[in-house]
C-alpha cells in the first residue's frame, strides 16, 4: 500500500474549489482568476496579476465547439507574459475527422458482428464521442447494440455534466431548465441502451452480447478492464480496438498483446489547440513576451516537412 486512505483524504482536504472568473488572493502578493479554457468540463486558463505585471497562463485549451463553455480569450489580452502550453500532441489529425473515422470503424465492425473496444478515460471527449456515435449508429439503423462504459468512476463522470451546468455551453445549459437532460447519454442510460459498471465483474455479464461497444480504462492498456477484454477479443478478426487518447501511440501500446488478429486503429481525438490556432491566439492576445516549449518550433519527427505543424 503506497498511500493510506487517511493520507488521500487529507490531501483532497487541501483542495479549494473555485468558480470561473472568481478572483483568488494568494498571500496578498498576487491575484489569480480562472477563466474557461474550452477543453473539458472544468478546464481553466489563468490570469495572474501582481499589480505591476500580468501573466496569461494558457494550459490545455480548445477552440473546438463542443459541450463545454467556449474558450475565453478577451480577458487574456495584453499581458506582459503569455505562457503557452499543451498544444495538440498529434497536429496531423483533426478532432472532427477522427470522430468520423471512429464512428465509421465502429459501425463497420458491429455490422460484421464484431465487438469494439475503445480504451479511454471516462471524462473529456468521451461525452462528445458518445453523442456522435449514437447519431451515426441510428443513421445506419443500428439501435440494438449495447454500449457499455467500464470505469471505477463511470457513475460520477456520467452524472456530473448534468449537475454542473456552469461548465457547459449555452445550448447545454438551456436544457437544464426544461424537462430535458443536456446530454444524450443520460436518456440512453435511462432507456438501458447505455450501461455503466465500476468493473467488468460488476454485472457487465448480464447485459453483454455480441456485438457490443465497450469503453474501458485504462487507455495505456497496462491496467484496468480494457486489458482483460483485449486479451479475450484479440484473436477474432471481426473485433476491433480503437485507440483515441493522443498520449498513447498504437505501436508501443499494443506491443505486449502481439500477435493479435483483431483490427487495430489509432484515431486520436485531441481537442487541444493546434499550431495555426496557437499562432492566431498569440496575435489576438498581443503579449509582450511568449514563453513556450522549444519542441513547438520543430516539425514532428513523423512529418519532417510539415512546416505548417510548427509554431512560428
Amino acid at each position: 500500500e503506497i498511500y493510506s486512505e487517511e493520507t488521500i483524504e487529507a490531501c483532497f482536504a487541501k483542495i479549494t474549489p473555485v468558480r470561473y472568473n472568481e478572483q483568488i488572493d494568494l498571500f496578498g502578493l498576487v491575484t489569480c482568476i480562472p477563466i474557461p479554457a474550452g477543453h473539458t468540463i472544468g478546464s481553466a486558463n489563468w490570469i495572474i496579476n501582481n499589480g505591476d505585471y500580468k501573466v496569461s497562463y494558457i494550459s490545455s485549451s480548445s477552440k473546438l465547439i463542443h459541450h463545454t463553455l467556449p474558450m475565453e480569450v478577451a480577458s487574456l489580452a495584453n499581458p506582459d507574459v503569455m505562457i503557452l502550453n499543451n498544444l495538440s500532441l498529434n497536429p496531423m489529425y483533426t478532432p472532427d475527422s477522427t470522430l468520423i473515422d471512429v464512428c465509421n470503424i465502429v459501425t463497420m465492425s458491429v455490422k460484421k458482428g464484431g465487438n469494439v473496444l475503445i480504451p479511454c478515460h471516462c471524462t473529456g471527449v468521451l461525452l462528445d464521442l458518445i453523442e456522435w456515435l449514437i447519431s451515426h449508429l441510428s443513421k445506419n439503423n443500428i439501435t440494438d447494440v449495447p454500449i457499455i462504459i467500464v470505469s471505477p468512476v463511470a457513475d460520477a463522470a456520467l452524472a456530473h455534466p448534468d449537475i454542473y451546468g456552469e461548465w457547459l455551453n449555452a445550448t447545454k445549459q438551456s436544457k437544464l431548465y426544461v424537462p430535458e437532460l443536456p446530454f444524450a447519454h443520460s436518456q440512453l442510460i435511462k432507456s438501458k441502451r447505455i450501461h455503466h459498471f465500476a468493473s467488468a465483474a460488476d454485472g457487465m455479464g448480464a447485459v453483454y452480447k455480441t456485438p457490443c461497444i465497450v469503453f474501458a480504462g485504462h487507455p495505456s492498456l497496462r491496467c484496468g478492464d480494457a486489458v482483460l477484454l483485449l486479451e479475450k477479443w484479440k484473436n477474432d478478426p471481426q473485433n476491433a480496438v480503437i485507440l483515441i487518447e493522443p498520449e498513447y501511440p498504437i505501436a508501443p501500446t499494443l506491443a505486449p498483446f502481439q500477435p493479435m488478429y483483431m483490427k487495430s486503429c489509432f484515431y486520436p481525438i485531441d481537442p487541444s489547440i493546434n499550431y495555426p490556432q496557437a499562432a492566431k491566439l498569440i496575435k489576438d492576445i498581443k503579449p509582450k513576451t511568449v514563453v513556450t516549449s522549444p519542441t513547438y518550433s520543430k516539425c514532428p519527427v513523423s512529418q519532417p516537412n510539415r512546416t505548417d505543424l510548427v509554431l512560428s
